[in-house]
């Protein structure tokens, strides 16, 4: 099925990939399989321009298929490869942009094919690695290293957040989802979306597009991680799920934040050198957009203190808020990101037929196609 933006949704795809051999254009992709869930479906990471399958064959690949139209999406993607090519790091994941990557319905549909990376999201990793302040330091300094480089190269993620850095198998940072991505000589100069608000200056536009617009999530995911090495305890206390430590309430409302306060009473006690970035992220929260300073000179050099404090901005949801009675508007966001407000009206437990355990969450009646989360062993 495609929906009314004339693109498929998750649904449609995950049905065609099922056959891979005709759904591909690619050799490669035509010989592998989907990676399923229980039910024998294949298993899709959603986001918010399009799905992830993992294809698993002689090698395994993430294959993502787009559900809505991203503006210059071919020239988008032509000059990020080309950059990556360019400037090969182990932090980059090449890719290959197909425009005639999947065939739904007669029709040819773009794809990006990358190889799999096997690890786990900077989000789980800290969680499981909590109580080991050492293991946290390490990976400040990989993703500080990271983001200078990324700095020197004139470039910059987009949306640098948890769940877009992967953590391998051999203990290496990836930077994964290049759609909001810039690099030097895009002739685009707007960004495609703003990035999780929890980690993004809340002043962000889409005007803003170039070098500079990771400064601030890079200063918020390395405070995040270097106050978690000192206080691990301070993980049990995140008002949101959403980020490692800071919520956008802590961000747009520092001097109102429980957190900030404590957080200036923890590095009180800290040598200068370990200091100087929090004192340098109070201050850098108080400036517009336009005046942030590059992560090398937020890491390096004492800022200037300001004395207005920053705009109060509203607070910006990461998703959009749907009623979980409203079937259309929920039917029309199938393969996206949304956050579903409604009532639990029932929660049974079951077991799938290899006897692995499931939660149903029910919003209505699930049996008369009403709204429901399902919940697997994992979660």
């Amino acid at each position: 099925m495609v929906s009314p933006s004339g693109w498929p949704n998750l649904t449609t795809y995950r049905e065609v990939v099922q056959d891979p051999a005709t759904a591909f254009a690619d050799p490669e992709l035509r010989q592998c399989q989907p990676a399923v869930n229980p039910l024998g479906l294949p298993i899709v990471l959603s986001g918010g321009f399009a799905g992830t399958f993992h294809l698993i064959g002689p090698r395994e690949w993430a294959v993502r298929c787009f559900i809505r139209p991203v503006p210059d999406l071919t020239e988008r993607y032509r000059h990020i490869a080309e950059f990556l090519q360019r400037h090969p790091r182990p932090y980059f994941v090449p890719f290959e942009y197909h425009e005639q990557g999947i065939c739904v319905d007669d029709q040819w549909f773009p794809i990006v094919k990358m190889a799999w990376v096997r690890g786990e999201t900077l989000g789980r990793a800290v969680a499981k690695r909590i109580a080991d302040p050492a293991t946290l330091e390490a990976l400040r300094d990989q993703f500080c290293a990271i983001a200078l480089d990324l700095e020197g190269l004139g470039a910059a993620h987009g949306d640098l957040a948890h769940d877009n850095i992967l953590l391998t198998d051999s203990d290496r940072l990836v930077l994964v989802d290049y759609d909001s991505m810039y690099v030097p000589g895009m002739p685009m100069s707007h960004s495609i979306a703003l990035g999780h608000p929890g980690y993004q200056h809340p002043g962000r536009l889409a005007e803003h597009f170039d070098a500079t617009i990771d400064r601030f999530a890079a200063a918020v995911l390395y405070m995040a991680l270097d106050a978690l090495s000192l206080a691990p305890a301070l993980y049990q206390k995140r008002q949101s799920d959403d980020t490692l430590l800071f919520s956008q309430q802590d961000l747009l409302r520092p001097l109102e934040s429980p957190l900030m306060r404590e957080l200036d009473q923890l590095y009180k006690g800290q040598p200068p050198e370990r200091q100087r970035p929090w004192r340098n992220f109070r201050i850098l929260l108080n400036l517009p957009f336009e005046r942030l300073p590059s992560f090398e000179r937020f890491l390096g050099r004492h800022l200037t203190t300001v004395a207005a404090s920053m705009h109060r901005y509203d607070v910006r949801r990461p998703y959009p808020v749907l009623d979980a009675a409203d079937r259309d508007q929920l039917l029309a966001h199938v393969g996206q990101y949304v956050e579903v407000h409604g009532t639990v009206r029932t929660v049974v437990s079951r077991k799938t037929r290899t006897g692995r355990p499931c939660l149903f969450v029910n919003f209505g009646k699930y049996l008369g196609g009403d709204f429901y989360v399902v919940l697997w062993e994992e979660a």
